[in-house]
């Protein structure tokens, strides 16, 4: 076992750098995560010590780069209205950049945002999330509004919307998106 959570959102989520390192992000529900990779590719079973990333985190969706850097989206727990935060790793480095709000959900209240990151044979790292509608006092159950995609050519320093825009402000609200699917 590499981890254990506390609860049962204990997802992990897997990348292969270009060096033929596995690196694997892990953690409970709302709370931090733990990153682990292997110290060799000669010797896949070397794990390095844990580090803690992230705050309020669950769902994690990690990508390697070209270049070796990782990317990560998950969802955010840590404010309100919640979202999709976005985090990258440089190559080689220690230490994971600040999280940045990426999207963020029309109103307060739980979401599960459905993240997913996917790196495209041209290097383009796409974002798949999913918008939901919430009700005050939870007075009916969240529900699927809108499926949002983003697409950045430089590795997530840059986005842009699913119909060429360049994002313009973060976070992206439901309003300033080109839904994929909407309901």
């Amino acid at each position: 076992p590499l981890a254990q959570g506390i609860d049962n959102h204990c997802g992990a989520a897997l990348a292969a750098t270009p060096d033929g390192r596995m690196h694997v992000v892990v953690g409970s529900h709302g709370h931090g995560f733990i990153h682990l990779f292997t110290e060799s590719p000669a010797q896949p079973g070397s794990w390095s010590l844990p580090a803690s990333i992230g705050i309020g985190a669950t769902y994690p969706s990690l990508q390697a780069l070209a270049g070796g850097e990782l990317a990560m989206a998950y969802r955010s727990t840590g404010g309100e209205p919640r979202g999709v935060h976005f985090i990258r790793r440089p190559a080689g480095g220690p230490q994971w950049g600040w999280p940045l709000t990426l999207l963020q959900m029309p109103a307060p209240g739980y979401v599960f945002t459905t993240n997913s990151l996917a790196l495209s044979p041209g290097g383009t790292l796409h974002l798949l999330a999913e918008f939901h509608k919430t009700y005050p006092q939870n007075r009916a159950p969240a529900h699927t509004m809108a499926l949002c995609h983003l697409e950045s050519p430089d590795g997530g320093v840059t986005w842009f919307h699913d119909d060429g825009r360049p994002v313009a402000q973060v976070p992206v609200c439901l309003e300033d998106t080109s839904p994929v699917i909407f309901r």
